[in-house]
C-alpha cells in the first residue's frame, strides 16, 4: 500500500483506490496488531542479480537512484496508523524470502494473517492489459 503503486507509477496497480477504503477499515479496527510490508527497490541496475538485474536494466527509473523516496512509504491514510501499525521493509517480491518477518509474526504470536495483493486480483489483471 506504498506509493508506487499509485497514480502514474509505472507499477500502480489499477485496483489500489477500489481496495484501501476496506483495507482502511480493517487498520482502524487493530491498528497495533497491523504489520504492512513495504517494497525497497534495488539501489540500482548493477546492486541487483538474476531476473530482477534485467528488470531494472530496462526500467532502471523504478531503482532508488531515479525514485522519489517520498513514494515509497505507504499512502497517507494508512501511514497515519504507523505507529502502533509496524512496517517491515524488504528488498524482494516475497515478504517470506528471509525468514524476517515469519521470525517476527511469530514472536508476537500471530496466529491470523489477512493479504490481499492487487498483482493476483482477476479484475485488476483484466484492467491493466
Amino acid at each position: 500500500m506504498q506509493g508506487i503503486f499509485t497514480g502514474s507509477s509505472l507499477w500502480a496497480m489499477p485496483c489500489f483506490e477500489r481496495v484501501l477504503p476496506n483495507i482502511h477499515k480493517l487498520v482502524a479496527l487493530q491498528p497495533a496488531d497491523s504489520v504492512f510490508t513495504r517494497f525497497i527497490p534495488a539501489d540500482d541496475p548493477a546492486s541487483t542479480g538474476g531476473n530482477w538485474h534485467r528488470y531494472y536494466r530496462k526500467w532502471p527509473m523504478m531503482t532508488l537512484e531515479h525514485l522519489d523516496h517520498n513514494k515509497l512509504d505507504l499512502v497517507p491514510v494508512l501511514l497515519n496508523y504507523v505507529p502502533p501499525a509496524s512496517v517491515f521493509d524488504k528488498r524482494v517480491y516475497s515478504p517470506w524470502y528471509s525468514g524476517e518477518l515469519q521470525a517476527a509474526l511469530t514472536k508476537s504470536r500471530v496466529d491470523t494473517l489477512l493479504a490481499r495483493q492487487c498483482v493476483f486480483c482477476p479484475r485488476c489483471l483484466a484492467q491493466s492489459t
